[in-house]
């Protein structure tokens, strides 16, 4: 019985069950949130959008049917945000300018500032304004995966967020803070 136990065990944790680094999903849920990424996604791609806060001007709406989040802006449907990871499935704003080669070659998340940008507003909402005592946050690239994790000042403890994005349509694979 004990041999069974430990082979149990062990096989818990070679699989992440009991990993202290094990990624949690995030959904996004909140127009708030939804609408904070979706500005940034299309202010990063050089759309200039005025009067945001004008329901009549920048329109939110959530298709419970698809789990999908339509951002409109003065009556065209300028993105579309899967809610389930936050992955990007349509950016209007990107046919024909001068970016749409690029996403198509790297991704939405080709860059650094973008993907730290996206990392802060997920950890804000996740894990409320107190997650910015851990900036500066630093992003490392692999296998067209980012992975950002926070920092904390020399000498002190605690642990920091990590989040994981996937570059090619930002779908937000996991996020984690230790402890």
């Amino acid at each position: 019985m004990k041999k069974i136990l430990c082979l149990f065990l062990v096989v818990m944790v070679s699989m992440g069950i009991f990993a202290q680094d094990t990624y949690h999903p995030y959904r996004l849920e909140k127009d708030v949130v939804a609408k904070e990424l979706a500005l940034l996604y299309l202010r990063h791609f050089g759309m200039a959008i005025e009067n945001e806060d004008d329901p009549d001007t920048f329109e939110v709406i959530l298709d419970m049917d698809e789990e999908i989040w339509f951002f409109y802006y003065e009556g065209f449907e300028m993105l579309q945000l899967h809610s389930h990871d936050a992955r990007i499935l349509r950016m209007a704003v990107l046919e024909g300018s001068e970016y749409e080669a690029q996403v198509k070659r790297d991704g939405y998340l080709y860059d650094q500032p973008l993907a730290l940008a996206v990392a802060r507003l997920i950890w804000v909402d996740v894990y409320g304004q107190r997650v910015l005592n851990q900036e500066p946050f630093r992003a490392s690239q692999q296998a067209k995966i980012w992975l950002i994790r926070g920092s904390l000042p020399t000498g002190m403890d605690g642990g920091v967020p990590y989040l994981r994005l996937r570059q090619s349509d930002g779908m937000i694979l996991g996020h984690r803070h230790d402890q």
